[in-house]
């Protein structure tokens, strides 16, 4: 009689693990198919980013800033095209800090959100 009872607890407490089990396994897979799919597009900006001029573009163009800031006649016209920047719609400011960003590292856009 005690049978009768207990193997039907039994299956459904092993069911119940399973089940957990189940959704554990699922949970664990989304995460490394999101890992690798993360893995997979910065491979293939890598890729891409071999055969651009954008990196270059980008560094000269600081380095350009960078030397005007240290050149008295060019500073007034840097500081003015700071300002100018800083008129600029937010969408732009964005999508600016967005291009240097994946220009020298899609990573690196967490610091522009800071």
């Amino acid at each position: 009689m005690w049978n009768l009872l207990i193997k039907p607890l039994a299956d459904l407490a092993s069911t119940a693990i399973k089940g957990k089990q189940q959704v554990k396994q699922a949970e664990a897979d989304s995460k490394a198919k999101a890992m690798q799919n993360k893995s997979d597009w910065e491979t293939v900006t890598a890729r891409a980013a071999a055969d651009s001029w954008k990196d270059e573009l980008w560094t000269i163009l600081f380095v350009a800033i960078i030397a005007a800031c240290f050149i008295p006649p060019m500073q007034p016209y840097v500081v003015k095209g700071f300002e100018a920047l800083e008129l600029t719609p937010q969408w732009f400011q964005i999508a600016v800090g967005m291009s240097i960003s994946a220009s020298f590292g899609i990573k690196a856009y967490n610091l522009f959100k800071k």
